[in-house]
């Protein structure tokens, strides 16, 4: 039986040294070296070479651990959703990984890399297929699909967080800039004046109002999951007396998945 280090009472895991990891990148701005999480696990860094190759390895088992979290919020948002439109299901997958990664938003900027086909990739990718099977799509449509939903909702996931760190770590203060007519109607117009106004509350809507952020960002993945299975194909010969077969349209503002109210 291998010794325990100085001050443990069990033998190091994987899973503890992820663990570890993760509360480490929740408290700092960067990942956390191998001194460091030996210094926090008790241990020696050679203990956790055994477990891990490099910092690389325990940065993907950081993102992975925050990718079950989403799992697990996804499940519990499905709830009695199961078996939904599968556009509404792909708004409730797309909401659970903001979450998560929000709450871990030091770790977010790391799903940006080329994933590794783990498990959880895997699985993600399984599940998609069946949605976006579920809307008749063929490969090529389902490709471009895919590609537009996770673009969205990992660019606004990255976008967000980068937004938090560089606040945190570069913007001590504040200042307003006064720019030619800023804040102040458009013209003449007064309709374009209060478009302006409300162009600018958004700039900075994800670190000044972090729910009207959300808000915005489900109104606007339902809008584009809307167009999945009819943004590619021409539209049908208009027949009198019968409705189109994909005639879906997006939720009104502030409307949530199907059209009902934001998921808690």
């Amino acid at each position: 039986m291998t010794r325990l280090a100085g001050g443990r009472h069990t033998h190091l895991t994987s899973a503890e040294i992820a663990e570890a990891a993760l509360r480490c990148f929740d408290q700092g701005s960067s990942p956390p070296s191998i001194r460091q999480l030996a210094a926090v696990l008790g241990t020696s860094p050679s203990a956790i070479y055994h477990h891990v190759s490099s910092q690389a390895e325990i940065v993907q088992a950081v993102v992975d651990l925050v990718w079950e979290e989403a799992t697990a919020e996804f499940l519990a948002l499905l709830g009695a959703h199961r078996g939904a439109d599968p556009r509404d299901t792909m708004v409730l997958a797309g909401l659970a990984t903001r979450r998560a990664f929000t709450r871990h938003y030091r770790v977010a900027p790391f799903i940006a890399a080329t994933p590794d086909m783990t498990r959880l990739a895997s699985g993600t990718i399984d599940l998609m297929v069946d949605l976006l099977g579920r809307l008749d799509l063929t490969p090529e449509e389902a490709a471009s699909a895919f590609h537009s939903y996770a673009s969205f909702t990992i660019g606004s996931v990255v976008f967000s967080a980068m937004r938090r760190i560089t606040n945190e770590e570069f913007v001590a203060s504040r200042t307003a800039v006064d720019g030619p007519g800023a804040g102040e109607p458009g013209g003449d117009d007064p309709g374009g004046g209060a478009m302006r106004r409300r162009l600018i509350e958004v700039v900075s809507v994800s670190t000044d109002d972090p729910d009207r952020d959300e808000a915005l960002y489900l109104e606007g993945l339902a809008r584009l999951v809307a167009t999945f299975g009819t943004a590619h194909r021409p539209p049908a010969p208009a027949t009198a007396g019968r409705e189109p077969r994909t005639g879906r349209h997006a939720p009104p503002p502030g409307a949530g998945p199907g059209g009902v109210g934001r998921p808690d």
